[in-house]
């Protein structure tokens, strides 16, 4: 068998909100991955070396809540503190980033999933069930593209026009 390459250090839901819609009419379908936004994200500790902050965002979408077509309104924000096993160590760091964001982000998603089942089993539509998610690699290099876009947009926006010179 082989060990783990890390562990979460710590895992903790600072907001959540899982309300049942009053005007929801039951239906027999289960949630669907189109229902949610998912997004998760990973990063370096800025204070302490080697160590890693993951962070987890669930909510339904803004469109299903105002047409009821959902039992309940999601939100649901989490993060988790990831180390390296002594094993890691071995692994190119880049690589080292995908495998903690691919491995963290699912077994936070599943914390979740199990999570909001236990929090909205009393409710008056019984539990909800969120539908599995796959987490990828590219998911991260996409995020880094749009958040390094995103950044060019606020430098330019930011930059303050040069006066020129009247002759």
């Amino acid at each position: 068998m082989r060990e783990p390459l890390f562990f979460i250090r710590n895992h903790f839901y600072p907001n959540i909100l899982c309300s049942a819609v009053p005007n929801y009419k039951k239906r027999a379908s289960l949630l669907q991955p189109d229902d949610l936004r998912v997004e998760a994200n990973i990063s370096s500790h800025p204070k302490q070396e080697g160590t890693w902050l993951a962070s987890m965002q669930i909510s339904t979408r803004e469109e299903d809540i105002k047409n009821a077509k959902l039992p309940y309104v999601i939100f649901l924000q989490s993060f988790a503190i990831l180390e390296p096993c002594s094993n890691a160590g071995a692994i190119d760091p880049e690589n080292l980033k995908e495998l903690l964001y691919v491995n963290g982000a699912t077994m936070m998603y599943t914390s979740a999933r199990e999570y909001l089942r236990i929090i909205s089993a009393p409710g008056p539509y019984g539990p909800i069930i969120l539908p599995t998610w796959r987490f990828s690699p590219e998911d991260i290099k996409q995020a880094q593209t749009t958040e390094e876009k995103n950044r060019k947009k606020t430098r330019k926006s930011k930059e303050i026009p040069k006066k020129q010179d009247k002759e």
